[in-house]
């Protein structure tokens, strides 16, 4: 079956769950598909030699070159400023053998929800919270309490991110974590505009 997602009565995408999930035409469709909702964090991209990096939160995170091939426009962006998305289940504990060298952020666990067949970790990156129309017309949508969380955040400077995680992780409230992840999965997106940057 397939998903017409629309806002203020205007058509922004129409796909399936999975097309909609993995390839969001834009922020608010991005925030409105999945559950944790995408992490966004402002960030630049760096070139270097052959290869471009983004910034989460003063640490690089190396881009996928496949991701580079797929989306040649993100080239385009090197030195400015950027949104990236990043879905809770595309991180792991670093050190599994699917993790890649540059891919890696280090954290310190602020809570850790196991729910059984997962375990859900929040953190926080060192980098404001991504505040759009988009972001605050769906924190609305859930209730006055999200949509005030979400600007008491934007004023304290916190960025909460959230992983979904193995639930054999063994991983406790003040940690200090590798987390890997998996950059041929993430998502770009034009601060000025919201549209995905493909």
């Amino acid at each position: 079956y397939r998903i017409a997602v629309i806002r203020r009565g205007e058509l922004q995408q129409v796909g399936s769950p999975t097309e909609l999930f993995g390839s969001p035409r834009n922020l608010f469709v991005a925030e409105f598909i999945g559950s944790p909702s995408i992490n966004l964090v402002e960030s630049c991209l760096r070139a270097e030699d052959d290869s471009l990096y983004a910034d989460i939160g003063g640490q690089p995170l190396l881009i996928d070159p496949e991701t580079l091939s797929r989306q040649p426009a993100l080239r385009g962006y090197a030195g400015k400023p950027l949104i990236v998305g990043i879905r809770p289940q595309d991180f792991e504990m670093a050190g599994t053998p699917t993790a890649r060298r540059g891919c890696q952020l280090r954290v310190k666990v602020e809570l850790v929800e196991a729910l059984g067949t997962e375990t859900n970790v929040h953190f926080c990156v060192d980098a404001p919270p991504v505040i759009t129309d988009e972001v605050l017309e769906l924190a609305a949508d859930l209730g006055k309490d999200e949509a005030a969380r979400v600007e008491q955040r934007a004023r304290r400077g916190r960025n909460e991110f959230v992983a979904r995680l193995d639930p054999k992780s063994q991983v406790r409230t003040g940690d200090v974590i590798d987390l890997a992840v998996d950059t041929a999965q993430l998502h770009f997106f034009d601060p000025a505009t919201g549209a995905a940057v493909r």
